[in-house]
């Protein structure tokens, strides 16, 4: 049986054909991670798996996919067009959102009061601010997971126009650089100040000032591993970066993230850690080209059923916990060992089922009708 579009299988390189829209496996496989760890926290192990973590790989992966997608685009067509920007992320984002969110919130309106109000912010990316303050009412069950997308797109937004300012400048990577390094100063200081204040975990958690800095140092991993393309520049950075050193680095900051209980670190400097392991693992994967560790990664990353729930993660991610709360009556009666597999298997096999019905067909018509737009170069 063929693999699915875009799903490589064991054993293929980790790093894509260059100049192609060819997808990153390792970029794939930390996204499978990323989309368990919600998973699993929600399905009843938050005390021990850390949810909040593949959040936050997420909001990295998302910096330097998003970053690596324009540079391609300026050097291809020399600009940047909003449209085709905002369309590319409508029809990543919006078919399985109407599938999995906003219909059934509709159906569950008719059986149970809703907030309006709240689900406007969850449409309109917006319902991370309510979720701070506790003004959020009634929503359906489960979908406030949502609240990361709207921090994503609020960056987006902004991040877009910086863009086009930045485009046609001949320093175009510095503007990147520069856009970054705000975004990662931002988040630790935003966070250190609303810590030192006694504010919520909700608010440090799911304010946009707050998280930034994840999407920011994604954005400077793209730039970096831009620049490191040409093996002749910067031969000292590209060692450290490709070194089998780096990844244990990676380790030793995700472990830290699950060992160390103090408030301080938890609240504040987590973040900025788990951060900067993804960022050192994207890198690695697309720098390192040998060695048994590097091999033995690739191996793993390009099995198929990492590449699915990669692909899939974002479906996954929406679907899971609303899936668990619709059905959660149903299975309270059964003992934790065989409650958690169930909604862990359920959660992730509806995630899969909608990305193969909704998001690959959305992918497909969108290459088809947007991405194929003649160029207009212009920003």
């Amino acid at each position: 049986m063929s693999a699915p579009a875009g799903v490589r299988r064991a054993g293929e390189p980790v790093v894509a054909p260059s100049g192609g829209g060819e997808r990153y496996a390792h970029v794939d496989a930390l996204r499978a991670v990323a989309v368990l760890l919600v998973v699993l926290a929600h399905a009843g192990l938050a005390q021990v798996v850390p949810g909040a973590t593949g959040v936050t790989v997420f909001f990295a992966i998302s910096g330097f996919v998003i970053t690596t997608v324009l540079l391609r685009e300026r050097r291809r067509t020399g600009g940047f067009q909003p449209s085709a920007f905002y369309a590319r992320r409508l029809l990543k984002l919006g078919p399985p959102f109407v599938v999995v969110v906003l219909v059934p919130t509709l159906v569950f309106a008719v059986l149970s009061s809703i907030d309006w109000r709240a689900v406007s912010a969850q449409v309109f990316f917006v319902y991370n601010w309510l979720y701070t303050d506790g003004s959020a009412g009634r929503v359906l069950p489960g979908s406030s997971v949502v609240w990361s997308l709207a921090i994503e797109e609020q960056f987006y937004i902004v991040f877009a126009v910086l863009w086009i300012m930045a485009v046609r400048s001949r320093h175009c990577t510095r503007w990147l650089l520069v856009i970054g390094t705000a975004a990662v100063l931002t988040g630790p200081v935003v966070r250190t100040v609303l810590w030192s204040e006694g504010a919520s975990n909700t608010r440090i958690l799911y304010g946009t000032d707050a998280r930034v800095d994840s999407i920011g140092l994604g954005i400077i991993a793209a730039v970096v591993v831009d620049v490191l393309s040409d093996p002749a520049r910067l031969p000292r950075v590209r060692r450290v970066l490709a070194s089998d050193a780096a990844v244990l680095v990676a380790g030793v900051l995700f472990l830290a993230s699950a060992l160390v209980r103090q408030d301080l670190y938890q609240r504040v400097a987590r973040p900025s850690a788990e951060t900067l392991a993804a960022a050192l693992l994207i890198a690695y994967g697309l720098l390192r080209t040998s060695g048994r560790l590097r091999t033995a990664l690739g191996r793993l990353a390009g099995l198929r059923v990492v590449q699915v729930v990669g692909l899939a993660s974002y479906s996954i991610y929406l679907a899971h916990l609303v899936l668990m709360r619709a059905i959660g009556s149903s299975v309270d009666g059964l003992t934790a060992a065989l409650r958690i597999p169930l909604l862990v298997a359920l959660g992730v096999g509806v995630g899969v089922l909608c990305w193969r019905a909704v998001e690959v067909p959305a992918l497909a018509w969108r290459r088809r009708v947007v991405d194929q737009r003649p160029a207009g170069g212009g920003a």
